[in-house]
């Protein structure tokens, strides 16, 4: 565990380096979703869905499930998610306000590592990613922290951001996939009333809409808790991630009739503009790591009062 003045942080090595809490210190108000199922071992094969579902994982080299050739025959089956959610982390460093930790992939031939360091109400991840292969090899990345939302939490993006593409919308309301829509003032497709995409919905609203845009340049996005009085951003660098996916669950997923349902906003930078990696090489998208190099960046997680950002 990781604790500042103000943050309370959670997280099982084992379980694929999973943030399973952060919590607001005094109080204890919890910023992420809860697990849907209960913690089990992972499988080189398990659909995301049959996880536990909850926290915060790390979607690399690919979130759709796809099969990606590179150099002169090498072939990969990167499963749901992709490897780094389903394996055990080794820790390589651990204080009281430092996690340093580290995974090898199963799909492709790459060492990724994570630091994760607590300050006050900032929670600052550093990243790894190198090729312990002797050829490229094509990656996308996507963070996946999937935090609790209740009735009429919003989500706050730049005011440059002015319209968004829906790549999924469980319930149909955002219409076929690839159907642009305004930000945030839009219209819903099932019954043509007003929709308000940055306002969160009710537990029961049956929905599950995946949206995905070009990242900002001002490389923010933050989702505001009304109940905790809290404004949760993170910080990234759009130049290195140009695209941003939203995951809006409202009660849409898992599909089961008898699954216990999200209620969860997860705010994703990426590489990619689809989902599996082969759909994104093939629009020009992804990266590409070369034989024994090592990329490196940084995420900051900031929680501060509603009215700051």
């Amino acid at each position: 565990m990781l604790l500042s003045d103000q943050l309370r942080v959670e997280v099982l090595p084992e379980l694929g380096g999973k943030i399973a809490s952060i919590s607001l210190v005094p109080g204890g108000g919890e910023l992420l979703q809860a697990p849907l199922r209960p913690y089990e071992a992972r499988t080189p094969t398990l659909p995301f869905d049959q996880g536990d579902g909850g926290g915060w994982d790390e979607c690399l080299p690919s979130v759709g499930p796809c099969v990606v050739e590179y150099g002169e025959n090498g072939r990969a089956e990167i499963p749901d998610h992709g490897d780094f959610w389903r394996v055990p982390f080794t820790v390589d460093e651990a204080t009281a306000t430092t996690l340093r930790m580290h995974a090898e992939g199963t799909s492709l031939p790459v060492q990724f590592e994570r630091q994760l360091t607590v300050d006050g109400g900032t929670l600052r991840l550093d990243y790894a990613l190198r090729n312990t292969g002797t050829v490229a090899v094509p990656y996308g990345w996507s963070v996946h922290p999937l935090f609790a939302v209740e009735p009429f939490d919003r989500i706050h993006l730049p005011d440059s951001v002015r319209e968004i593409t829906a790549a999924s919308s469980g319930d149909g309301r955002l219409g076929a996939s690839g159907t642009r829509h305004a930000w945030p003032l839009t219209t819903n497709a099932l019954d043509e009333q007003p929709l308000d995409l940055s306002l969160c919905g009710s537990h029961d609203d049956g929905v599950g809409d995946k949206l995905v845009m070009p990242a900002p340049s001002e490389g923010w996005c933050a989702l505001e808790r009304k109940t905790l009085r809290a404004m949760v951003t993170l910080r990234f660098d759009a130049s290195e991630w140009p695209w941003l996916g939203l995951w809006i669950c409202y009660g849409g997923w898992p599909s089961g009739p008898s699954e216990k349902k999200g209620y969860t906003v997860a705010l994703e930078p990426c590489n990619l503009p689809d989902d599996a990696l082969a759909a994104s090489l093939a629009q020009g998208a992804g990266a590409l790591l070369d034989a024994g190099e090592t990329r490196r960046w940084t995420l900051v997680l900031d929680v501060g009062k509603a009215e700051e950002r």
